[in-house]
């Protein structure tokens, strides 16, 4: 499992695995391409072109940092 305390991590891990990573983060449920973009600082087109993966081993722990980024991202936007 891989633990990334933040997003500059993600952003520096192989593009293999950063793609497994995003895969992943696209198939959490209200999360959007542009969020997850915002989020890490990655592209659209190259969350776009990540591999959606089925893999039981989710890596929680990137994908809870990336949920409370999103959150905080939604936060902010609230009047």
């Amino acid at each position: 499992m891989i633990c990334l305390r933040s997003i500059s991590d993600l952003q520096k891990l192989d593009k293999d695995m950063r793609n497994k990573i995003l895969g992943k983060a696209k198939e959490i449920k209200g999360v959007s391409i542009l969020q997850i973009s915002r989020v890490t600082g990655i592209t659209r087109q190259a969350i776009k072109k990540s591999r959606n993966l089925s893999n039981k081993n989710r890596p929680e722990c990137t994908t809870n940092v990336l949920i409370k980024k999103s959150r905080n991202l939604s936060n902010k936007n609230r009047p």
